[in-house]
């Protein structure tokens, strides 16, 4: 399954916290690292333990996984800092 979107615009709110996992390489050779959003409260535990929320960051609210076959194409560049 495929999906295109060419833009998407998506708004989050009640936000706690952010997390962006390191570069790991997977199974299939390719680099994967996630940006994850936690907000609102803890209803439910974590299902995963990468799922847990940093203590008072409230719940996992989206997880946006990024994939590449090159690992400099996943950098995050924010001004005078990369990560």
């Amino acid at each position: 399954m495929a999906i295109d979107v060419t833009q998407q615009a998506l708004t989050l709110s009640d936000v706690k916290g952010v997390v962006i996992t390191g570069v790991a390489q997977d199974e299939s050779g390719e680099y994967v690292r996630e940006l994850r959003i936690f907000g609102g409260d803890v209803l439910t535990p974590p299902i995963l333990p990468v799922d847990a929320p940093p203590p008072g960051q409230g719940r996992l609210l989206l997880t946006v996984r990024l994939r590449s076959a090159n690992r400099s194409r996943i950098q995050i560049a924010v001004p005078s800092l990369e990560f």
